[in-house]
């Protein structure tokens, strides 16, 4: 049968060297499909909350664009240390989202990025309130997710190269249209989506998954 791992300990045993190793092997574009987006919001003088920053693969466009604080937002803290130490944030949050809102102030952001986190939240409503709440007025929110045409759909990933035989991590596929209303619900409204087809391979089998990435405004 197995045993379930947490996603925040995946990562945080993982570490950033390991991370990087794994997003190479896989061919993960959630990254560069996000900074593609990003050009089309001006940066300069804004304060960027990244959720799930893990080894801050976007920090340095930021940087580059003016950004004027970085806050990372992340589960393990093995990542958070990785990026403080490497000038990839400012500031620094250790939370699990799956049970806590962010430990941020209301209208704390100009802009937050959410790249991978949305597959590890089995419901995401709770989250998606939160990002409205920490974003400013007019602000913007970019997310990527893997989308399904089926509400939500569980996947069952192996995580033995970090835990042992047997161990495994649960992912989740959301219909865009129930993300857009969780969003709406919230206060935002979607300002432009685009998917890519080969966002990820899976690490066993290297079949590709569609990758979504969601440009959000709060109203």
């Amino acid at each position: 049968m197995g045993y379930l791992t947490d996603a925040v300990d995946y990562y945080d045993r993982a570490g950033p060297k390991t991370y990087e190793t794994i997003t190479q092997l896989t061919a993960w574009q959630g990254p560069s499909d996000m900074a593609m987006m990003l050009r089309d919001i001006n940066l300069r003088g804004a304060t960027v909350v990244d959720v799930g920053i893990g080894n801050g693969p976007l920090s340095d466009l930021f940087r580059r664009s003016g950004a004027a604080h970085i806050i990372g937002v992340d589960g393990a803290q093995s990542q958070l240390d990785y990026c403080l130490k490497n000038n990839k944030a400012d500031e620094v949050v250790q939370c699990d989202l799956n049970e806590f809102d962010m430990p941020l102030e209301s209208e704390t952001a100009d802009v937050i990025t959410c790249s991978g986190l949305f597959s590890y939240l089995a419901e995401p409503s709770f989250f998606v309130a939160d990002i409205a709440r920490v974003l400013k007025p007019e602000g913007t929110a970019l997310i990527n997710f893997h989308p399904t045409r089926n509400h939500c759909v569980q996947e069952r990933i192996s995580a033995e190269s970090f835990f042992g035989q047997g161990a495994f991590v649960n992912v989740y596929h959301h219909a865009p249209e129930d993300l857009a209303m969780h969003f709406a619900n919230a206060g935002m409204r979607v300002a432009s989506v685009k998917t890519n087809p080969h966002g990820i391979y899976r690490f066993m089998t290297g079949t590709p998954l569609p990758l979504t990435t969601m440009a959000l405004r709060k109203i």
